[in-house]
């Protein structure tokens, strides 16, 4: 793939400890590694990628998606319908592409899927 994009991915769970928000980002790494991406590496937030703008308030452990734009909208689709199945009130998940970031807490699909679209005209537009 060339000419790759960069989508950072961050789970956050107030009431989860370290080793459960760990194995949380390891099931979703598994998840994407499934797709069309070139690669998803898990990045220590203390080092976070040099072309990263958005990297504040990523917690450690964060998932960078090396991917073709073509397939932006399936793996984020993608990230989306993995965090509705985890069903925590408490749980986070943050989306980065350049200055466009996707938030998800506590939403029905029909508004996860509202914002995913937001999302993804907003990557295309810049």
């Amino acid at each position: 793939m060339s000419d790759n994009t960069s989508l950072l991915v961050n789970v956050a769970d107030d009431d989860a400890d370290p080793e459960e928000l760990e194995n949380l980002t390891r099931a979703l790494r598994a998840e994407l590694l499934e797709l069309d991406v070139a690669d998803v590496e898990v990045v220590p937030a203390a080092d976070p990628p040099a072309s990263s703008r958005g990297w504040a308030g990523i917690e450690p452990d964060a998932l960078l998606v090396l991917l073709s734009p073509e397939v932006l909208r399936a793996v984020v689709s993608a990230a989306a319908q993995w965090f509705g199945r985890m069903g925590s009130r408490s749980r986070q998940l943050k989306l980065v592409v350049g200055d466009a970031e996707l938030v998800l807490t506590d939403a029905s699909p029909e508004e996860r899927e509202r914002l995913v679209e937001h999302f993804i005209a907003a990557t295309a537009a810049r």
